[in-house]
């Protein structure tokens, strides 16, 4: 998170975007282009699918060793 954001966490970036995030139903519930400006406003990626996408080829990385 913190390598490519200024947030130690996801809450830690929900937060400061003002969203309260405690289910998955809490996240659907978050119009898609608000979160979108959240997102390219306090990260270097222009919507929260394009973080996911990171986050995921990330995850695969470490869990490979790389």
């Amino acid at each position: 998170m913190v390598e490519f954001t200024d947030f130690l966490s996801i809450d830690d970036l929900f937060e400061a975007g003002g969203f309260r995030v405690d289910s998955n139903e809490d996240l659907d519930a978050i119009p898609e282009d608000v979160l979108n400006a959240h997102i390219s406003k306090v990260t270097r990626f222009d919507s929260f699918q394009a973080m996911l996408n990171e986050a995921g080829a990330q995850y695969v990385l470490r869990q490979l060793g790389f």
